[in-house]
C-alpha cells in the first residue's frame, strides 16, 4: 500500500469514526498528545501505527519522517485531526493525486467550514481547480514534494507559515502541480465548536508561532504566495481527458542527429515554434525545408516528453515548460512561452506555431516570401456549430476581466512581430484574469487577446485564410492521413495554406518535383 494518511491527535476529535471504513486504500499512522490513556488505547485499537509525543502536526511528522522508514509510501495526506472527511473522500483524493501527478493537493472546504482563504471553498460545478495555493490543515503530498518540504522544515515552526514554505519549497509557479479538488469537499470546524477550545494552544510557544514564521521566513529569503488564486478550473468531462494525458502511452521516438548551423544574419527571420507531445512525425521533410536556409528562420520548441531524438527540436527547448494536454491552458501558456523567447531576436519578424503532425506543403522560399511580403498575421476564424456556442463561453469571461468579448479560432496561426509583441506584452497576465473556466482557451484565447489590444486587428490579420491545411475533420479533429501526395497542393498568387496536418510516421509522403 503506497498511501499513508497521517494526523497528529490530541482528545477533543472524532476523526477514528470517519477516517477509518475497512474499504480505505491507505494506512493511517497518528501521533498522539493527548493525556487520556483510554482515548491512546481506543486509537492504537483502530490505526496502523500509534506514538504518544507532545507538539504541533508537522512536528510530529517530522519526528516520524526522520525516525520511521517510509519508503513504502508514495503519497501523504496529512490531515488536522478535527477535519470532517470521510474515508471515500481519502481513497478519491489519493486517486486524483495519483492519476494528475500532482505534488500537493487538497479537498475543498464545504461553505459551513471555518475558511481562511477564498480559494479554498467549494467550487460547485467544477471538478478540480489548478491553484498557486493549498492550506496547511489538509495537503496531500507526494514523495518529491515533501522530501522537499522536509529538506528545509524547522521543528521551531508550529503550524504558522508551514503552508508558505512547502509551497517555496516546491516552486512558486508551477500551474499544473497544485489543486484544490472540487469532487471532494471536507468541513473545516470552527473554533467555537470545539467545547475545549483548540487543542493548538496547549502547545508550547503557540502564540509566537507567527513570530517565529517571519522570523525564519527573513532569515532564509522565503517568497510568500500573495494572491491565493485559481489558474484554470477542469469539469468532470475534461478531468477525464487530463487524466489520460498525464498518463500517456509511451510515445514515438524517432533518432534524427542532424541539426543546422548557427548563422548570424540581419535578414528579416520567420521564428517556427514547434509545440509538439514529443518527435516530429516527419523530421526529414523538415529537414529538406529548412536546410540551406539558417540565415532566415529560428525553431523554437516546447514538448511535453522529455523523450526527444529528432536534435533541431531537443536543443531548441524553450527554459520554461508547462503541462500540456488537450484542451488544457499549458498549450496557451506554452505558446506564450515561446513567442516570449523568440520575441528577444529583434530579427525574428514573424511567428510560425506548428505541431508534431504538421509537415510543410511547398519550399522554404517560397513559404518565406508569402509570409514576409503578406506582413498581416494569420489567425483563422471559426465558427462553432452550436449557435449558442459564443454566448456560453462569453458568459465564462470573469466579471473583471480584461478581456470583453471571445472569439473562436484555430490554435496553429502565424503572427506578425506588432502582434507577437502584444502576446509577449499581455499574454500571461491576461490569461489568468480571464480564461480559468474556458473549456478549451486554445481556440479562444490569442484571437480574442489581439481584439482586445488591437483596435485594427481586423485591418491587421487575415482571419480568412489559415496558415494550416485542415481538411479531413472527422468531428473536432483531422484524420491521420496515410498518404500524401503534395504535388497536388498548386501554387497560387494570393496568401493561402502553406503547411498540411495530420500526418504521423507511417504516412507515405509524395515529395514535390522540383
Amino acid at each position: 500500500m503506497d498511501n499513508l494518511v497521517f494526523t497528529s491527535a490530541g482528545d477533543n476529535t472524532s476523526f477514528d469514526k470517519l477516517w477509518l471504513d475497512k474499504n480505505r486504500n491507505y494506512k493511517v499512522w497518528v501521533v498522539y498528545y493527548g493525556e487520556n490513556e483510554e482515548i491512546y488505547k481506543k486509537y492504537k485499537s483502530k490505526v496502523d501505527y500509534i506514538e504518544k509525543r507532545k507538539g504541533s502536526k508537522f512536528q510530529n511528522f517530522y519526528h516520524i519522517y526522520k525516525n520511521k522508514n517510509l519508503k513504502s509510501f508514495n503519497r501523504f495526506f496529512i490531515l488536522d485531526d478535527d477535519i470532517q472527511i470521510s474515508t471515500e473522500g481519502i481513497n478519491i483524493m489519493f486517486d486524483i493525486s495519483k492519476q494528475c501527478n500532482f505534488s500537493i493537493c487538497a479537498p475543498s472546504f464545504t461553505p459551513d467550514s471555518k475558511i481562511s482563504w477564498e480559494v479554498t471553498i467549494n467550487h460547485p460545478g467544477s471538478f478540480l481547480r489548478f491553484t498557486n495555493w493549498v492550506e496547511v490543515n489538509t495537503p496531500l503530498f507526494d514523495k518529491k514534494s515533501l522530501d522537499n518540504l522536509m529538506s528545509v522544515y524547522d521543528e521551531s515552526l508550529i503550524g504558522w507559515g508551514i503552508d508558505y514554505l512547502y509551497m517555496w519549497a516546491n516552486g512558486l509557479n508551477k500551474r499544473t502541480k497544485y489543486a484544490i479538488i472540487d469532487a471532494v469537499s471536507c468541513r473545516n470546524p470552527h473554533d467555537n465548536e470545539k467545547t475545549e477550545g483548540r487543542e493548538l494552544n496547549k502547545i508550547k510557544k503557540y502564540n509566537n508561532r507567527a513570530k517565529i514564521w517571519d522570523n525564519f521566513k527573513i532569515k532564509n529569503n522565503i517568497t510568500e504566495v500573495e494572491n491565493k488564486k485559481t489558474w484554470w478550473t477542469l469539469s468532470q468531462n475534461q478531468y477525464e481527458v487530463y487524466k489520460r494525458f498525464v498518463y500517456k502511452k509511451k510515445l514515438f521516438f524517432k533518432s534524427f542527429n542532424k541539426n543546422f548551423k548557427n548563422i548570424k544574419s540581419k535578414k528579416d527571420k520567420i521564428a517556427f515554434m514547434f509545440l509538439t507531445t514529443g518527435d516530429l512525425k516527419q523530421p526529414e521533410l523538415w529537414y529538406d525545408f529548412f536546410k540551406n536556409n539558417e540565415d532566415r528562420f529560428n525553431i523554437y520548441s516546447h514538448s511535453k516528453s522529455n523523450n526527444i531524438g529528432v536534435n533541431f527540436i531537443k536543443t531548441n527547448q524553450v527554459k520554461e515548460k508547462f503541462e500540456t494536454f488537450w484542451g488544457g491552458p499549458g498549450l496557451v501558456l506554452a505558446t506564450i512561452s515561446m513567442i516570449k523567447e523568440a520575441i528577444k531576436d529583434k530579427t525574428n519578424k514573424y511567428f510560425i506555431l506548428l505541431c508534431e503532425s504538421s509537415i510543410p506543403i511547398y519550399d522554404f522560399d517560397y513559404v518565406y516570401n508569402k509570409i514576409v511580403n503578406h506582413k498581416k498575421s494569420l489567425i483563422n476564424y471559426t465558427k462553432h456549430p452550436d449557435p449558442n456556442y459564443a454566448d456560453y463561453i462569453e458568459n465564462l469571461l470573469p466579471i473583471d476581466s480584461p478581456i470583453k468579448s471571445v472569439s473562436t479560432c484555430l490554435q496553429w496561426m502565424c503572427l506578425n512581430r506588432y502582434h507577437a509583441q502584444i502576446v509577449n506584452d499581455h499574454g500571461y497576465e491576461t490569461f489568468d484574469n480571464s480564461m480559468k473556466y474556458m473549456p478549451v482557451p486554445d481556440e479562444v484565447y490569442f484571437l480574442s487577446l489581439l481584439f482586445n489590444y488591437d483596435k485594427k486587428f481586423i485591418k491587421n490579420n487575415e482571419g480568412l485564410i489559415p496558415i494550416l491545411d485542415v481538411e479531413n475533420f472527422t468531428k473536432n479533429s483531422p484524420k491521420i492521413k496515410k498518404q500524401v501526395n503534395l504535388n497536388n497542393y498548386k501554387k497560387q498568387k494570393n496568401i493561402h495554406e502553406l503547411f498540411l496536418r495530420k500526418v504521423d510516421e507511417l504516412t507515405k509522403i509524395t515529395k514535390r518535383i522540383k
